[in-house]
């Protein structure tokens, strides 16, 4: 019983150091979700619950709502940068408002994020995705030619 419990921490312990273990083996253009759930209701549902993640180094909760997320990368290390960059932008799970950027017609949408009073910096870019009809899922970590 003892080295079942030491097993799941290990599992979790590899977890938040790595990003999240993929459940799909179809092959299709948009991936399934990490954990094997559905999205989430809303576009600002899924990147609430991620910053809450961030705020909290809870990789297991970015998890719930991410998608596209390597399992080689080290999903810790990017929530502490999601998490510093919020804070420079004044960015919360309470506060975040989002604006849709680009063609509304792509499956996938980029959002800029923003919370706090303006700042110089640029704001925060993110891409969400509907998975299959099921809900909202977000791209992390941020590709690289996103803003974070």
């Amino acid at each position: 019983m003892v080295w079942m419990q030491r097993a799941a921490v290990a599992a979790l312990a590899a977890m938040a150091l790595t990003g999240c273990s993929a459940n799909s083996d179809r092959g299709e253009s948009i991936p399934d979700s990490f954990d094997g759930g559905g999205g989430v209701a809303t576009p600002k549902t899924a990147v609430e619950i991620l910053l809450e993640a961030a705020s909290q180094s809870d990789a297991a909760l970015a998890c719930t709502v991410t998608t596209g997320s390597p399992e080689d990368k080290d999903l810790g290390r990017e929530l502490a940068k999601l998490r510093t960059a919020a804070l420079e932008q004044g960015i919360t799970a309470e506060n975040v408002q989002m604006l849709k950027i680009g063609d509304p017609e792509q499956e996938t949408e980029s959002y800029t994020l923003s919370g706090g009073p303006v700042t110089d910096l640029e704001p925060l870019t993110f891409q969400i995705t509907q998975l299959k009809d099921t809900g909202h899922r977000v791209f992390f970590p941020v590709p690289d030619k996103l803003d974070l």
